[in-house]
């Protein structure tokens, strides 16, 4: 059986975890990361069970851009909540910018707001030596500006849809992009898969985001792996292997 990891999911947000991560294993599913997207659901997070049903259970922890404005105390709270339990946390996200969101396209002040949370968990994942899962959707360049100018080791591009220059700068610092379910339909998406080499691409589904109003779940990410397959000429076997490997050197585990 596939052996496959799906790197990006939101746990905090599913109906029942226990249910979605048994399926997992019904398709191959061996490991999954729950990110965060505030304190609250760092909270969540970090207070699972590290397994489920023979499914790892990893964690990562950060402030999404699109609530970096709800509650400004959030970013301080999470932050602390990594320094304490760094061992347990295997990377720093879902952090970053979003500049299309529509607070940001009106105010200078929240492009501001999100540049200087973002800027606080790329220097705690350098502190740290931790991977940084980077939402980045129209400000792909200032999010890889501010990783490159921190000076972080390790990155993942998350659903990565931007230009072609700035993912050529990515793929110069071995950085890793994130493939989603969108790459059935999303042509921006395909272009950056079609030109990112299989060894710096992961797999994902972001659950529980809807694809064609269809909330996703971890399972999902066979959808993944079947657009990477297409997209590349190569065998589903393959793309699993590489990708998983590809996760275990960037999070520095073994499966």
């Amino acid at each position: 059986m596939l052996k496959l990891v799906d790197s990006h999911v939101h746990l905090d947000e599913l109906e029942n975890v226990e249910e979605v991560l048994k399926e997992c294993r019904n398709v191959g599913v061996i490991a999954v990361v729950g990110v965060s997207s505030n304190y609250a659901s760092s909270s969540y997070l970090i207070n699972l069970p590290t397994e489920y049903y023979g499914v790892k259970v990893y964690v990562a922890l950060g402030v999404h851009p699109w609530t970096v404005t709800l509650e400004k105390e959030q970013p301080d709270l999470t932050l602390k909540l990594i320094e304490a339990k760094v061992d347990r946390i295997i990377g720093i996200g879902e952090v970053g910018l979003d500049f299309w969101l529509k607070e940001a396209r009106k105010s200078q002040d929240v492009r501001d707001l999100q540049v200087n949370v973002f800027k606080l968990f790329l220097e705690s994942a350098r502190k740290h030596g931790k991977p940084v899962i980077i939402h980045s959707r129209g400000a792909w360049e200032e999010c890889l500006t501010f990783a490159e100018k921190i000076g972080v080791e390790k990155a993942i591009f998350h659903w990565f849809t931007g230009p072609l220059d700035v993912l050529k700068r990515i793929l110069d610092h071995d950085y890793f992009i994130s493939v989603t379910p969108a790459v059935e339909y999303s042509k921006e998406h395909q272009t950056a898969v079609k030109n990112t080499p299989l060894e710096n691409l992961l797999l994902e589904t972001d659950s529980p985001v809807k694809y064609a109003g269809i909330p996703a779940k971890p399972v999902d990410v066979v959808k993944s792996l079947k657009g990477v397959a297409k997209i590349k000429g190569l065998d589903v076997e393959d793309v699993a292997k590489v990708t998983t490997k590809n996760f275990e050197k960037v999070f520095s585990v073994k499966l």
